[in-house]
């Protein structure tokens, strides 16, 4: 009768293992020798009965720029589900690699290739992996940035196939460092395996976002100032190393409503990302 249990709730939740807790679009503005720290978080409400229980999710990364070409950096996530306690769910190795900047000021189109692993830290989280390209644009204060990632799991925990992880986001900007837009986020399980139930488990939310950028004092991060112009923001890489400048600080606030039966009914973020 266990046995039978586990099946049935599996088969009715297939996207738990990979739930998404954090909501964050992946950008390339960085230049050689930029610190990047960043908070990114979210809360879950209107859990609908398919869809996953995360209520609470954080991710806290530091980054370092090598050079104008490659960003490592190194997260940790932690989580909370409905009715329980906060556990630490993984650590993440990410690599972001600039083939193509956009240049600040100027009208364009840029390139980068995203891979990640995801090292899990406890018995309910399953190891991952995620590659796949970074798309950006800009045109006079419009802009728009696309992640389209897969993602393979395994060890302990592991899933069958690859997941597919849509995200994007365009903005304008409508002040001085300040910018409205409207983002999305699609998690599609299991592509390639043979599990039907899987296909039907789509997630997806949409939703405004509205974005500031703050200069902030030399120090204040400890750092010496020596990041590129702008926010942390593919859209504002600039063509070499900005030298001497104020470290930058890019505030998310948005919320998004899902749209499946697999997708909570409301999604609220605040995401924080300083360059110094």
């Amino acid at each position: 009768m266990l046995r039978l249990t586990v099946a049935l709730a599996l088969a009715l939740f297939p996207i738990q293992a990979s739930a998404q807790s954090t909501f964050h679009v992946k950008e390339f503005d960085f230049n050689k020798g930029d610190w990047i720290f960043e908070t990114v978080n979210a809360y879950q409400g209107g859990f609908r009965p398919r869809s996953d229980r995360v209520q609470w999710g954080h991710e806290l990364g530091l980054a370092y720029a090598v050079n104008n070409f490659w960003l490592p950096k190194v997260l940790l996530s932690f989580d909370k589900d409905e009715g329980r306690a906060y556990e630490v769910q993984r650590l993440l190795f990410e690599n972001i690699f600039t083939f193509k900047p956009v240049v600040e000021g100027k009208d364009g189109f840029g390139f980068a290739w995203f891979q990640s692993v995801e090292a899990a830290l406890n018995n309910q989280q399953t190891n991952s992996t995620a590659f796949g390209p970074i798309f950006t644009g800009q045109l006079g204060k419009f802009s728009m940035s696309t992640n389209m990632f897969l993602e393979k799991t395994f060890g302990q925990n592991h899933e069958q196939g690859m997941n597919f992880l849509l995200a994007w986001q365009a903005r304008y900007e409508v002040m001085d460092k300040v910018k409205v837009g409207i983002e999305g986020y699609t998690f599609v399980p299991e592509i390639g395996a043979n599990n039907p139930a899987a296909q039907t488990g789509i997630v997806n939310r949409i939703g405004p976002v509205l974005i500031f950028e703050v200069e902030l004092p030399r120090g204040a991060v400890g750092g010496s100032g020596a990041g590129g112009a702008g926010g942390a923001r593919s859209v504002k890489h600039a063509a070499g190393h900005g030298g001497g400048e104020a470290p930058h600080a890019e505030i998310e606030f948005g919320v998004l409503f899902g749209t499946t039966d697999y997708t909570p009914d409301v999604t609220g973020k605040v995401n924080m990302h300083v360059k110094f």
